[in-house]
C-alpha cells in the first residue's frame, strides 16, 4: 500500500502544470500625449514553432489595467487593440517566457494605425 501511494504522489508531482499570469498598464498616445486605454482589447497569443495561437481576449478596466490568468509555461505574445470614434490604435509586446507560477508584467503602447 505504501508503494501505491508513493508512486501515486511521484506521478502527480510530475504532472503538476504551473500557471503564470501576464498583467500590465495599456495606453494610447494621441496628439504625443499618453491616455489609460479604457475597454481596450487585450489578446493573449501563446507561440508555438512558427504558429500564433490566441488564447484569450480580455478587456481594459478603467484605467487601463489587464490581467491574463492561467498562462502555463512557454513563449506567450499579448496585443492591444482599442478604437475611438473612427481611429484605431494597435501594438504589441515583445516574446514573453513564463516559466513557472509568476507575474510578467508587459504595458503596452498602442499608436494610431489608420490616422
Amino acid at each position: 500500500m505504501f508503494a501505491v501511494i508513493c508512486v501515486a504522489c511521484a506521478l502527480f508531482y510530475a504532472c503538476e502544470k504551473y500557471e503564470g499570469t501576464i498583467s500590465g498598464k495599456v495606453v494610447f498616445v494621441e496628439n504625443g500625449v499618453e491616455y489609460p486605454a479604457v475597454d481596450a482589447v487585450i489578446t493573449k497569443i501563446e507561440l508555438k514553432g512558427d504558429a500564433e495561437i490566441v488564447v484569450a481576449k480580455e478587456k481594459t478596466d478603467t484605467l487601463g489595467n489587464y490581467v491574463l490568468s492561467h498562462t502555463a509555461n512557454g513563449s506567450w505574445k499579448v496585443s492591444g487593440r482599442l478604437e475611438i470614434d473612427s481611429v484605431v490604435y494597435e501594438g504589441s509586446s515583445k516574446v514573453i517566457v513564463i516559466d513557472g507560477a509568476k507575474n510578467e508584467v508587459q504595458n503596452l503602447v498602442l499608436l494610431p494605425i489608420n490616422n
